[in-house]
C-alpha cells in the first residue's frame, strides 16, 4: 500500500488573547460585549467556514467569535455547563453547540439568538461531536449511544447510523467526526477505525487507523480528500490521503500542551486547539501536487 504524501505545515500565527469587544452581529444579551482583552483558558472545541473561526472554551464557559486576524474575540453565546461535546458553522454563519448535560443541539444565529433547540430523547442522550453540510443535514454523534443521528434541515432524525446501516460492528466511542469529498468520516478512537458514511447513511468503507497513530483526538478533513488526525501522544497531527489508509505525520505540527481539537478551511488552513495550553494555533498546509 503507498504511504500518504508528505504535508508540511507553515505556522501562521497563534491565538491566545485579543482585545474584547461586542460581537458584530450580536443583538441579544446573550452576547455581551467584553470590556477589555480576553484571554483564552481552555479551548477544546473549533469550527471554521472560511470567515470566521468559532472557539467553544470550557474555561470560559462560553463559544467566541474571532476573525482571521484574530484581532478581537466577542462572545457568541454562553455555555450552561463547563464544556461544549461539539461545534460546527456553517457556510451562512449558523453555529451548532451540542450540550451534552442537556442532551441538545442548539442551533445558533449570527446574532447569538438559539434558534431552536434539537433533541431526540431516543437517539440523543449525551450529544458530542456535530457537523453540518451544505444542504442543512446535521449530524451528531452521541456519546452513550456510540451511534451518529442525521437530522434533516426541519431538525427531523431521519436515520441512526449504527449495525442496521451496515456498520459491521457497533461504534465503540466516536470520538469526532469530518465532511470530505468522500463523505462523513466518523472516528472511532476505542476501536482503531474510521468509517465513511454517505449523507443518507449508508456505510461507504471502513479502515483501520495506521500504528502510528498512538492516541487519537479530534479530526478534520479538507477539500482534496485529505484526511487529518490529531494525536495527543507525539502532540502532533497525521495526514491519510484520499487514496491511502497510511498516515504520514504533518511537519511543522507540534502542541506541547494538550491536543483537544482540530479544524481545516477551504483555504487550507488547519487550527489546532491545546487546551491545556490555553492556545489555538494556525498553519498554512501544503496543497496536494495535481
Amino acid at each position: 500500500m503507498p504511504g500518504a504524501a508528505t504535508v508540511r505545515a507553515t505556522p501562521l500565527y497563534e491565538i491566545r488573547s485579543a482585545m474584547g469587544g461586542a460581537d458584530p452581529f450580536a443583538s441579544v444579551p446573550a452576547a455581551p460585549a467584553i470590556p477589555g482583552p480576553v484571554s483564552l483558558m481552555r479551548p477544546e472545541r473549533i469550527a471554521s467556514n472560511g470567515m470566521d473561526l468559532l472557539i467553544a472554551d470550557s474555561g470560559l464557559q462560553a463559544v467566541l467569535r474571532t476573525d482571521r486576524a484574530a484581532s478581537v474575540m466577542s462572545v457568541v453565546v454562553r455555555l450552561p455547563a463547563t464544556r461544549a461535546g461539539g461545534l460546527a458553522v456553517d457556510r451562512l454563519g449558523s453555529i451548532f453547540v451540542s450540550v451534552p448535560a442537556e442532551g441538545t443541539v442548539w442551533q445558533i444565529d449570527r446574532t447569538g439568538r438559539i434558534d431552536r433547540r434539537l433533541q431526540d430523547a431516543a437517539v440523543l442522550a449525551s450529544p458530542e461531536s456535530v457537523v453540518v453540510d451544505d444542504q442543512g443535514r446535521i449530524f451528531v454523534a452521541d456519546a452513550l449511544g456510540a451511534r451518529v443521528a442525521i437530522f434533516d434541515r426541519t431538525g427531523r432524525v431521519t436515520t441512526v447510523v449504527g449495525p442496521r446501516n451496515g456498520v459491521p460492528d457497533a461504534f465503540r466511542a466516536v470520538s469526532g467526526m469530518a465532511l470530505g469529498p468522500a463523505g462523513l468520516h466518523v472516528l472511532d478512537a476505542a476501536a482503531r477505525r474510521i468509517v465513511v458514511v454517505d449523507p443518507r447513511g449508508s456505510v461507504i468503507r471502513e479502515a483501520g487507523l495506521d500504528p502510528s497513530v498512538k492516541a487519537p483526538a479530534g479530526i478534520a478533513a479538507d477539500r482534496w480528500g485529505r484526511i487529518f488526525v490529531g494525536d495527543r501522544a507525539v502532540g502532533g497531527v497525521w495526514a491519510i490521503s484520499a487514496t491511502s489508509d497510511a498516515a504520514t505525520s504533518v511537519e511543522g505540527v507540534s502542541v506541547s500542551a494538550e491536543l483537544a481539537d482540530l479544524a481545516v478551511d477551504e483555504s487550507g488552513t488547519l487550527y489546532v486547539a491545546d487546551a491545556a495550553g490555553g492556545v489555538v494555533r494556525t498553519f498554512r498546509l501544503t496543497q496536494p501536487c495535481p
